[in-house]
């Protein structure tokens, strides 16, 4: 009785295989002269390329490059699956597979049962809607606003760079410390333009493009920051060296060498971190889900930068450079009563401290509207361009 019944689907090709591995075998034997062994890789050569034959599942023909079996000798059927209302139970559902269509030899047989859709009509279901996605990107007018901060930013720094440079001889000036001067120029100017790579996003370049602009930002700011601030501190230790000496009566001469080493050894402990962040790993420009359509499909969606351990760079780099502002502001406050025409700490002082308090009333800000592309980008501009300016 088992002879006589349907070996289904998979049953005719499973004998087909052991047909065609026999066939393969005998041929290799007839043409290799070896009667004793051949190996795996000359047993799938031949039946790659030597293995044609009627079989149980009709013609069988192999494709000569991969040795898989030609679509147009197969036989595909396809199973719809759908409710099965006698198996079914209170709240369990169980389903069934009805074969609705045969393809053989290349060609759609006539349907053997009409095909559920999901709606439990036979009728096609409509395309999908067309997709549309809001990617969130910056607009055109808070793009020209960054560029705008970033512009007036490093006119600023250039202008006051050029200005030292031509008062140099000045008393004043020279009270001043040119050198440091033109430091705190440069390290605003980086600040200035590191508003640029915000405003870098997907709507105006591709995935490595905006990537680089990610890694970019800390770069310009960490390091401008450093070199502005270390500038001050080693600008106001160098002033309170010299005024010490003097109200001892003892004569001192300070070199800007002598005081510049804090600064170099602040560059040098920020351009490491960056430079492990940036090989282990670096920022990268990442999609997040807002919201999705009845298909799962992606209809809201903002970017933003992202590495597994910027935590933990931000709070090393966030710990070496509000530490530096710190003992500036402390070296600033110490040197306060010094004549203005000599020094101008009292002024630095007051501006370090209004940098440091919009930097605690800025940061938190920027964590609440990180999800927001828009106000995110504003905030940190303004905040980027205000302790710069």
């Amino acid at each position: 009785d088992a002879f006589l019944k349907s070996p289904g689907l998979v049953g005719p090709f499973l004998y087909d295989a052991v047909v065609g591995l026999g066939l393969a075998s005998c041929g290799l034997l007839e043409t290799s002269g070896n009667e004793e062994y051949f190996s795996g890789e000359e047993l799938f050569e031949a039946l790659r390329l030597n293995t044609t034959f009627h079989g149980a599942s009709g013609l069988v023909l192999l494709d000569p490059y991969t040795g898989t079996r030609e679509p147009r000798s197969a036989l595909f059927s396809l199973t719809n699956f759908v409710d099965n209302d006698d198996a079914s139970q209170g709240d369990i559902v169980q389903f069934k597979g009805v074969d609705t269509h045969l393809f053989e030899s290349g060609k759609w047989l006539k349907a053997i049962e009409p095909y559920t859709f999901n709606d439990g009509t036979d009728r096609i279901p409509s395309d999908l809607p067309i997709l549309v996605v809001n990617p969130n990107y910056l607009n055109t007018g808070l793009r020209a606003v960054g560029f705008t901060l970033s512009g007036i930013v490093v006119a600023l720094a250039i202008g006051s760079s050029f200005w030292t440079y031509h008062y140099s001889e000045k008393r004043v000036v020279r009270s001043s410390q040119p050198i440091f001067l033109h430091l705190i120029s440069a390290g605003t100017m980086l600040m200035g333009l590191s508003i640029i790579p915000l405003t870098i996003d997907l709507g105006v370049t591709d995935q490595k493009g905006a990537d680089v602009a990610c890694m970019a930002f800390p770069w310009l700011l960490a390091t401008g920051f450093s070199l502005t601030f270390s500038a001050l501190f080693t600008k106001a230790y160098r002033i309170n060296q010299i005024m010490k000496s003097a109200a001892r009566f003892k004569r001192i001469k300070v070199e800007a060498v002598d005081v510049i080493k804090p600064m170099v050894v602040l560059l040098v402990i920020n351009t490491i971190v960056l430079t492990v962040w940036t090989i282990v790993d670096p920022l990268q420009r990442e999609t997040v889900s807002v919201e999705t359509d009845a298909f799962l499909r992606d209809v809201e969606t903002y970017g933003i930068c992202e590495s597994d351990h910027a935590a933990i760079f931000l709070a090393i780099l966030s710990f070496i450079n509000l530490g530096s502002l710190l003992v500036a502001l402390g070296q600033s406050y110490k040197s306060r009563k010094i004549s203005t025409e000599l020094q101008e700490s009292s002024y630095i002082f007051l501006a370090m401290a209004l940098i440091l308090l919009v930097s605690f009333i800025g940061i938190p800000v920027i964590v609440i509207a990180r999800n927001d592309v828009s106000a995110y980008y504003y905030v940190v501009a303004g905040l980027v361009f205000v302790v710069s300016a």
